[in-house]
């Protein structure tokens, strides 16, 4: 038999971080009241944000098993 190599590919995440940047353990809430829920207004355990090319910003909500839109300026 003839002996094989496979190769792995490199896999590079798609959220690079900086490199240099510099986490503070420090918050404020800029919008919203802190508390979680499963209004519409409301999310609980929010796990992933994304912005599409029309400035709306999607959130996975885990929790509540569902994705919430916010639009541009809301």
């Amino acid at each position: 038999p003839t002996p094989t190599t496979t190769q792995t590919p490199t896999t590079q995440p798609t959220n690079l971080v900086c490199p240099t940047s510099i986490w503070s353990s420090s918050y404020r809430i800029v919008a919203g009241t802190g508390t979680k829920g499963n209004a519409p207004a409301l999310l609980s355990n929010p796990t992933y944000v994304v912005f599409d090319g029309l400035k709306n910003m999607h959130v996975v909500d885990q929790s509540n098993h569902r994705v919430q839109k916010f639009a541009e300026g809301t």
